[in-house]
């Protein structure tokens, strides 16, 4: 339930986040995420491998969504997983630091209302591939309290099994 509760309440806030900031300034964001994934995507499985040193082994008893991991090191998997993560959020903060600088496109004259609203939007998808991200490689976590936040978890459990053309692309990418 507490589970639940926090990825609406990170929904809503990516909503009303996108639309405060408009179309413009999100696409220049979108920009900034994709710049992220393939940093990410390119460092992940180098520093995974130092990684897997680091991290505990896990095993496949903790995922709760079988069919997509079944055919994936789950250990390799987790530790190039925190390692993707790790990368996209310190590329994406670098990147959301330098278009903070550009706070001046906002002033632009745009369709105004049409511009918030398809920020919102845009935010909004946004923010959904970030939780299912999260959620995905951390289900992985061999932390109790976690796995049972995910096994009480409807919304959660529906994000992680119910959008395989994401769960796709994520094996491809990190598996």
């Amino acid at each position: 339930m507490i589970l639940t509760t926090l990825i609406i309440l990170i929904l809503i806030g990516c909503f009303i986040n996108g639309h405060r900031k408009g179309l413009i300034m999100m696409v220049l964001y979108t920009g900034a995420y994709i710049v992220s994934w393939l940093a990410a995507k390119t460092v992940a499985p180098l520093l995974g491998t130092w990684l897997s040193h680091l991290l505990p082994n896990v095993t496949d008893e903790a995922s709760y969504s079988s069919a997509i991991l079944s055919a994936v090191d789950t250990s390799a998997f987790f530790s190039r997983g925190i390692a993707f993560l790790l990368v996209f959020t310190a590329v994406s903060i670098i990147c959301h630091w330098g278009i903070r600088q550009l706070r001046w496109i906002k002033r632009v004259p745009v369709i105004g209302t049409v511009d918030r609203l398809a920020g919102g939007a845009l935010s909004l998808v946004i923010g959904y591939i970030i939780i299912f991200l999260v959620l995905v490689v951390t289900q992985l976590w061999p932390a109790g309290w976690w796995q049972m936040q995910i096994a009480n978890s409807g919304l959660a459990r529906l994000i992680i099994n119910q959008t395989p053309v994401l769960a796709h692309l994520l094996l491809q990418t990190i598996g």
